[in-house]
């Protein structure tokens, strides 16, 4: 019997997610199921945001998977583009309606994950998130740099 590899990120999670779930949770997870795109998601629900502010609110992730995950949410219609493309005054990028609705389950999610770090204190370490322990994502306000946790 070979050893088979417990998927460690939300990406695998949810490609490997049974058959039996309802298919509007197969929908969400098909849309948000990225590392980044919970995040981006999480920041614009602050305002619409520059690609640079996007940039350094998200440290590791590299421009070409941002500008592919942001792309994505696009096609999704969860983000637009603010401001004209042919023009130099781009704005940047915010939440449509549909993407707004999300702030209510992003919020389930976080409440979720922190009373779970709580309960399960090393399962941050085990799904490589030990670093975000020491910051938080604001989505109050866009000019708001990360914070260090108590």
């Amino acid at each position: 019997m070979g050893y088979r590899r417990r998927p460690t990120t939300l990406s695998d999670q949810c490609a490997n997610a049974t058959p039996e779930l309802p298919w509007g949770v197969e929908m969400a997870a098909s849309v948000l199921c990225k590392r980044w795109k919970p995040s981006i998601v999480a920041i614009l629900l602050g305002g619409p945001q520059r690609f640079s502010v996007l940039t350094s609110r998200l440290p590791g992730v590299s421009a070409k998977v941002l500008t592919r995950q942001l792309r994505e949410l696009e096609e999704d219609r969860l983000v637009t583009r603010s401001g004209s493309h042919q023009t130099t005054r781009f704005r940047g990028y915010e939440l449509t309606e549909v993407g707004r609705r999300l702030a209510i389950l992003l919020n389930d999610f976080k409440e979720w994950g922190e009373f779970y770090h709580q309960a399960v204190p090393h399962a941050a370490n085990r799904h490589g998130l030990a670093h975000l322990l020491h910051r938080t994502v604001s989505t109050e306000s866009p000019a708001q740099d990360a914070t260090p946790a108590p």
